[in-house]
């Protein structure tokens, strides 16, 4: 089996490991076991599983992440866990304090002010750009989504999901 052919088979069963039909421990088991057939690393798993915990905010900012902890979780050794802490520490979503450890990262009010800039900038080049060039496909892909979404205004988290 080609390496694309399993990069895209473990894409489509990651994205119904995401829906709710599977409980959190399922989807670990399953996608530690897919994750052992199909070849990928563990350390990747390891990685997006803590991000996407931190990011759908069942890890909260201030949290401790503690590498024996995870270890046991997911049956590693502490070696793949402490290289996903560090990705996770790059990434800004963890941050190293004294005394306490691997910390889920806290925003302050100023640097969500500047992100919030940011967006506003990019966004709205973004769109100018897309309807400048959208073709009749794209823009029938936007206006789907922008369906979608609309039904989701309800639930905050599956409306940050959508728009990742």
């Amino acid at each position: 089996m080609r390496l694309d052919t399993i990069c895209v088979r473990y894409d489509i069963l990651s994205n119904l490991l995401t829906s709710q039909l599977l409980t959190f421990r399922n989807q670990q088991e399953i996608k530690k076991a897919f994750s052992q057939v199909a070849g990928t690393s563990m350390k990747k798993d390891i990685f997006e599983t803590l991000q996407g915990e931190i990011l759908e905010g069942q890890l909260q900012p201030g949290d401790r992440v503690k590498e024996a902890e995870l270890a046991e979780r997911f049956g590693l050794s502490r070696t793949p866990i402490r290289e996903a802490l560090r990705r996770l520490e790059t990434r800004g979503l963890l941050v190293h304090e004294p005394y306490r450890g691997m910390v889920v990262a806290r925003l302050e009010a100023s640097a969500i002010g500047e992100l919030y800039v940011m967006r506003e900038i990019l966004d709205s080049s973004a769109a100018r750009l897309a309807a400048q060039h959208a073709t009749e496909t794209e823009i029938a892909t936007m206006e789907a989504q922008i369906a979608r979404d609309k039904k989701m205004m309800d639930d905050p988290l599956k409306l940050a999901a959508s728009n990742r």
